[in-house]
């Protein structure tokens, strides 16, 4: 029986957080503003920049919040993409994600509500990219994925 927003504990989940007295509930947003505002309580062991990515299970790349805080990105923000570093500092192949929109994008994405970028593997096919682990750098509103 279901009443309001309570469902009763499911034998299917490893511990119900109901009847779990040491559970302390989390609000994302606030997490999420958090780790934004200081990136040294981040929970990635990661740096900001340099970190290594690699694919999720579906098979897109999961750019890190950390770097999408770092470089400037919030939810909600578009997000450009581009096969090559618009100032040249970074050689081909490369994956630009951009704040703001160039004469020519090869795709675009949202950034999500936990502040990632999840980048199909058609758009890194489109920018040469090919493999499983890239380098993610970013800072100054772009970030650059390049091969690991």
């Amino acid at each position: 029986m279901m009443v309001g927003n309570y469902l009763p504990p499911s034998p299917h989940l490893p511990f119900n957080v109901m009847s779990n007295t040491s559970h302390q509930p989390v609000n994302p947003t606030e997490h999420c503003e958090n780790v934004c505002a200081n990136p040294s309580i981040s929970p990635s062991k990661a740096p900001l920049s340099g970190v290594s990515g690699k694919r999720r299970a579906n098979d897109r790349l999961n750019v890190p919040s950390s770097i999408v805080c770092d470089s400037g990105f919030v939810p909600g923000d578009k997000v450009f993409v581009v096969d090559e570093d618009p100032t040249g500092a970074v050689p081909k192949p490369c994956l630009v994600l951009l704040k703001e929109q160039p004469p020519k994008s090869l795709a675009d994405y949202v950034v999500a509500k936990d502040r990632r970028i999840r980048v199909t593997p058609a758009t890194l096919k489109k920018c040469g990219l090919q493999g499983e682990n890239f380098e993610i750098d970013g800072g100054a509103e772009k970030i650059i994925v390049r091969p690991a």
